[in-house]
């Protein structure tokens, strides 16, 4: 939701998807924002979407090869509890090894008791490194990054959105 945009607007957007839900009403402002970017999209354009609200993507790096190592690398430092595997590092990739999209590394941050508000940031700030929010209001972030994850083809559907703790 734009800054610049009327409380009426702002509430009709949120009741238009009320229905819509993560699992957690913590998380359904979230996911009516989610809804909301996904239906203005589908009624004109992802760009129309990304003018309207000033959004600037600019780079966006697909999670391969040094992309995703370095990923790897940071939920190292990030999720391992270093009393548990200790400098081990063959333990540390074993871990990851598995993970190489979007979608699985959500999935696993999200079996690793994170929540939304920090997992979703976490990964999107990774594909898209240059990603500027122009006119988005700090509420309605993670909504848009959920948008953004999904508008690129990072994620299929909403599925890895829900279910996450609050």
């Amino acid at each position: 939701m734009n800054k610049n945009d009327s409380q009426d607007e702002q509430v009709a957007n949120v009741m238009a998807a009320a229905e819509f839900t993560w699992g957690s009403f913590q998380y359904d402002a979230t996911a009516a924002q989610y809804a909301g970017l996904c239906k203005q999209e589908a009624k004109s354009s992802r760009n129309a979407v990304l003018v309207k609200y000033n959004i600037t993507v600019g780079l966006v790096q697909p999670l391969e090869g040094d992309i995703l190592e370095g990923l790897k690398v940071s939920l190292g430092v990030d999720v391992v509890d270093p009393e548990v595997v200790g400098d081990d590092t063959s333990e540390i990739r074993k871990l990851f090894e598995g993970l190489t999209t979007v979608t699985e590394v959500l999935n696993f941050l999200r079996e690793q008791s994170w929540d939304l508000w920090c997992g979703v940031p976490y990964v999107a700030k990774v594909v898209f490194p240059e990603l500027n929010l122009g006119e988005i209001c700090h509420e309605h972030e993670l909504g848009t990054y959920c948008w953004l994850l999904k508008s690129y083809g990072f994620v299929k559907d909403d599925e890895p959105f829900k279910g996450w703790d609050t």
